[in-house]
């Protein structure tokens, strides 16, 4: 039976909600296995039915030739469709994620010029007075870093659907 200890009093197997528990729990289990026999039952008649017709148009054409080419048309055109969705969803799948990861780039990329903007505006600061020179390169190097944002802002503008 159940004992209070430091975490409160335990449940044991013989208490009504437990009990109801479990017997929900293997409800659902014995509903998935009879609809998952039943699923399985269903699609081996209709296959087996598939085999006799095709049987008997190879043994009696002229009365059963046009069910069994149906049913061979149906399956090859129902395997054909599969396959070239499948293709497409490899595809999608593959262009997203180039997508995806070309965002990301993107992002990452932006994140590191503006850190690289605020040192070197800051040194930018600094330099203006004591050395105009060094002001000078850090001002093409801004320059340079503000073209390059420009790019990659543009980039990111065209967006997932464009091709950005």
């Amino acid at each position: 039976v159940g004992s209070a200890g430091a975490s409160g009093p335990r449940a044991c197997w013989c208490c009504p909600g437990h009990v109801r528990d479990m017997s929900e729990t293997c409800r659902r289990y014995a509903y998935s296995a009879l609809f998952t026999l039943h699923i399985w039952l269903y699609c081996s008649l209709a296959m087996m039915v598939c085999c006799w017709v095709v049987l008997a148009a190879a043994l009696d054409p002229t009365r059963f030739l046009a069910f069994g080419t149906a049913i061979l048309t149906t399956v090859s055109a129902v395997a054909w469709w599969t396959s070239a969705m499948m293709r497409a969803a490899r595809r999608f799948r593959a262009w997203v994620r180039t997508a995806l990861d070309r965002m990301l780039h993107t992002r990452v990329r932006l994140a590191a010029l503006a850190i690289q903007r605020a040192a070197l505006v800051e040194d930018y600061q600094r330099d203006t007075l004591s050395d105009p020179a060094a002001a000078a390169v850090a001002k093409a190097e801004l320059e340079s870093l503000t073209a390059e944002e420009k790019r990659l802002r543009a980039v990111q503008g065209r967006g997932l659907w464009q091709g950005g």
